[in-house]
C-alpha cells in the first residue's frame, strides 16, 4: 500500500481537498504499481495555488509541478504531470524487461533447419599431455577406451592428436605452428 503525505504552506488542508488529492494519487498505482509513497505539498503565493507531488517508487523518484489559481486545478496539473512520467517509466520498464526476453530467447534458440544442429553443453576433460614417443602413444590408446590420445610427441617436443580410424588404423595430428 502506498503511503501518501499532505501538507500545506499557507494552505489549510480540508477534509474534501485531502480526499481529492488521495483519490488522484491512488490511481496512479494503476499505471505503476511499484510505487511506495507519495508527498504533496499545497502552496499559496500571490493568489496562486502551487502543487508539487514528489512520487518515490523503487529505484524512481518522480516530480510534478501544478499552478493555477483554483487550488482544484493545481491539483490535477500537478497530478497530470506525475501520470505522463509514471507511464514513461512504466513503458522503459516495460521495453527493457521486452528486450530482456528476446535476448534469452535467443539464447535459447535451436536451429531446427540443420539437421542434427542442437545447442548443447560441451563437456571438457583437462589432461596433462605427456611426453611420449609414437610407439608409446599408440600402446596407451590401445590399452584405454578412448578414441585419440594427446601428447607431447618426444621427437618433436609438439603437441600431438594419435587417434583410431575406423578402418583399423591409427592416424596422427601434427599441428604446424
Amino acid at each position: 500500500m502506498m503511503k501518501i503525505e499532505v501538507s500545506g504552506i499557507h494552505v489549510p488542508i480540508q477534509e474534501e481537498v485531502d480526499k481529492h488529492i488521495r483519490k488522484k494519487v491512488e490511481k496512479l498505482t494503476k499505471y505503476l504499481d511499484r510505487i511506495v509513497s507519495a508527498k504533496v505539498i499545497l502552496k499559496m503565493q500571490r493568489e496562486t495555488y502551487i502543487t508539487e507531488i514528489n512520487v518515490l517508487g523503487n529505484r524512481t523518484s518522480i516530480h510534478g509541478e501544478g499552478t493555477s489559481e483554483d487550488l482544484h486545478v493545481s491539483i490535477d496539473k500537478a497530478v497530470d504531470k506525475v501520470r505522463r512520467q509514471v507511464r514513461k517509466v512504466k513503458e522503459k520498464l516495460k521495453s527493457h524487461k521486452h528486450r530482456a526476453r528476446l535476448a534469452q530467447e535467443r539464447m535459447n534458440f535451436k536451429d531446427e533447419s540443420l539437421p542434427g544442429a542442437q545447442s548443447e553443453a560441451i563437456h571438457i576433460t583437462r589432461q596433462i599431455a605427456k611426453p611420449m614417443n609414437l610407439d608409446e602413444a599408440t600402446m596407451q590408446l590401445d590399452l584405454s577406451r578412448d578414441k585419440f590420445l594427446v601428447f607431447v610427441n618426444a621427437a618433436t617436443e609438439q603437441v600431438n592428436v594419435i587417434y583410431k580410424m575406423t578402418s583399423g588404423g591409427y592416424g596422427l595430428i601434427e599441428p604446424q605452428l
